[in-house]
């Protein structure tokens, strides 16, 4: 993997010694460097040897994945026919590269899902916060309300105050989740070049938009309730009561 052979300083042509602990180590050329690799216990991803060498050096008798390539001059549908076959013998299925790679994106499609629904609950739950907020802000404002009240200002003004609160909470906590994601993924950008899978930091600014926007929607929304709340406050009642 690039990852361990820049930090060990490895390049093709080397010969490695690789072994099992407690075993003899094995020399090994190294043929290439690869950009990408296949997963591994490691953050640095698996080392490609041979079947051969796998099974006669380190006894690796047991496989979950083959990768097969066909040779010049067989024909494709001979080679899908061999394929076919010798997925059969090994209890295992047949797939392409495309079919490979619609499984996994399918696999990547329902954990994004379910981070999506983990994220619509977050919002449910942000929303009712609001609510509850604001809901305590007005109990505990309706003197002060019921004075702008007295002073001429309209029932729809009231409500709008109250929805604009909400929609200025919203906008400050979709804001610091921006934030808060950027910070997270740009860690995760940075620490995963240990894995090969390091980059430049690429912003969806139509996504993060949509976030700023959707998040001070939801909070205004939010805010509809106790500013009906507020804008239905008795205003003689009010005023005696705290004279």
């Amino acid at each position: 993997p690039d990852a361990l052979a820049r930090r060990a300083g490895i390049e093709p042509g080397q010969v490695l010694e690789i072994g099992l602990p407690g075993a003899d180590p094995h020399p090994f050329l190294v043929a290439g460097v690869l950009d990408f690799t296949l997963p591994a216990r490691t953050s640095d991803g698996a080392l490609l040897i041979s079947l051969a060498d796998a099974r006669d050096l380190f006894g690796a008798t047991n496989a979950a994945l083959w990768a097969m390539v066909p040779q010049g001059g067989i024909a494709p549908s001979t080679f899908r026919a061999a394929v076919r076959d010798t997925a059969a013998s090994l209890a295992g299925q047949a797939l392409t590269a495309p079919e490979l790679a619609d499984e996994l994106s399918r696999g990547l499609d329902r954990l994004v899902g379910l981070f999506d629904a983990l994220a619509l609950v977050a919002v449910v739950i942000g929303a009712l916060g609001i609510v509850n907020t604001l809901s305590v802000g007005v109990s505990e404002r309706v003197r002060e309300i019921a004075i702008l009240r007295s002073n001429g200002m309209t029932v729809g003004q009231v409500q709008a105050m109250v929805v604009t609160e909400a929609a200025i909470m919203g906008a400050i906590g979709a804001l610091l989740a921006i934030a808060v994601g950027l910070a997270v993924a740009w860690a995760m950008v940075a620490g995963g070049g240990a894995g090969g899978f390091g980059g430049a930091l690429e912003l969806p600014w139509s996504l993060l938009m949509a976030v700023l926007l959707g998040g001070t929607g939801v909070a205004a929304l939010a805010g509809l309730y106790p500013a009906r709340v507020a804008g239905g406050l008795p205003i003689v009642t009010h005023l005696k009561r705290f004279e």
